[in-house]
């Protein structure tokens, strides 16, 4: 299992606005929503958008730093199996990280 230190951040511009897709093949599901860190876990209030192949998708503005995140689908809490790592929550599951980070000045391109 990938953990935290196993993270390799997203690296965005600096002067952009960080926006990070989340994304969750769920094709039978009705609904699908993120919660996080991000939102104090709110199980509603970031409904996911389903694509034409059933993967349901989201993009949201995170600030720099280390976010904790689930999926919840048609009421079921589950995780992300393409998550950068995960640590583990009080209840017995893992939470699913996203590393933000903005590029050095030096690596961004022109």
């Amino acid at each position: 299992m990938k953990t935290a230190g196993d993270a390799k951040p997203i690296t965005r511009n600096p002067a952009e606005t960080p926006l990070v897709e989340f994304t969750h093949e769920a094709p039978d599901a009705r609904e699908v929503f993120l919660a996080g860190c991000f939102n104090e876990w709110n199980p509603t209030s970031l409904p996911m958008t389903r694509d034409a192949e059933g993967v349901w998708r989201l993009k949201i503005p995170l600030a720099d730093g280390h976010h904790e995140y689930r999926f919840i689908a048609d009421g079921i809490w589950s995780g992300d199996p393409h998550a950068c790592a995960y640590v583990p929550n009080p209840w017995g599951w893992c939470h699913c990280v996203v590393e933000v980070a903005a590029a050095p000045a030096d690596n961004i391109a022109a």
